[in-house]
């Protein structure tokens, strides 16, 4: 039996293939920003004033907190290192296979 969730990304899947991969990543990015948000809370800061630290907006913290953009390695690791934390990366065997997109040279605009 299968849920709503499960029939939309079906559908979606449909339309484009690559969506299982496109949901997956964006899963990544919200728990990363969930565990970002959790350490500045209990660093005990705002939004606003590790904002200032980093050298960014408020609005692109709670951007990076709630997953919804695709952040640089350099600013997670400046978001961190505000937080005294340091960002460690591990790599690991993929959970899924993911269909692997090659990039475009020679396209004319």
């Amino acid at each position: 039996m299968t849920d709503f969730l499960d029939q939309q990304i079906a559908k979606r899947t449909k339309r484009n293939p690559e969506f299982p991969a496109l949901f997956e990543a964006a899963l990544e990015r919200r728990e990363i920003g969930r565990l970002l948000a959790e350490a500045r809370e209990a660093a005990g800061k705002t939004q606003v004033a590790l904002a200032k630290e980093i050298g960014t907006s408020q609005s692109q913290v709670a951007r990076i907190e709630t997953g919804s953009r695709d952040v640089r390695l350099s600013t997670l690791t400046s978001y961190a290192a505000a937080l005294g934390l340091e960002l460690v990366i591990q790599a690991r065997e993929a959970r899924r296979a993911r269909p692997h997109k090659p990039a475009v040279s020679g396209a004319s605009r």
